[in-house]
């Protein structure tokens, strides 16, 4: 896959921008910048994201349970104990929406779709690649409302 991002990498205004992120407060800070996102998809097992990344979900737990999160968020999430009480959670957030993979499919990455960003989070090892591009992220979030319009409520 390196040879690909790397033809990606950024060499003009019109080219995608590929950056790459290792460990938690890298991440963290990448994640924390989706918070002021106008437009978010996500598609996780937030089983996998307490288990790697427990810090930041906690944070997320935190911001739903204030409702501080004010940008409309889709999640399709694996259907597992974890993701299904985050949902519950955040049940009287009118920004959220949740739908959920078929019972037994395991996602072990997490993908952020978020304005202008596409973000591809692996967990072991914690890293992250993000590339910046509209018309990347455009058809990304295509594909994510074909998989949406197929989840399980």
């Amino acid at each position: 896959m390196l040879p690909l991002f790397q033809a990606l990498h950024y060499r003009g205004e019109k080219k995608p921008r590929v950056e790459f992120y290792e460990g938690e407060e890298a991440l963290a800070r990448m994640f924390q910048t989706f918070d002021m996102g106008s437009e978010r998809r996500f598609m996780a097992s937030y089983a996998q994201i307490e288990r790697h990344f427990s810090s930041e979900f906690k944070r997320w737990q935190q911001r739903v349970k204030h409702l501080k999160t004010l940008a409309p968020t889709k999640h399709i999430l694996a259907d597992d104990a974890v993701s299904r009480g985050f949902s519950r959670a955040a049940k009287g957030h009118a920004h959220f929406a949740f739908r959920f993979l078929p019972k037994g499919t395991d996602i072990s990455m997490d993908l952020a779709i978020v304005d202008d960003v596409l973000a591809i989070t692996n967990f072991d090892p914690l890293s992250m690649v993000v590339i910046r591009s509209a018309e990347l992220t455009r058809s990304a979030a295509i594909l994510f409302d074909l998989a949406w319009m197929s989840a399980r409520k």
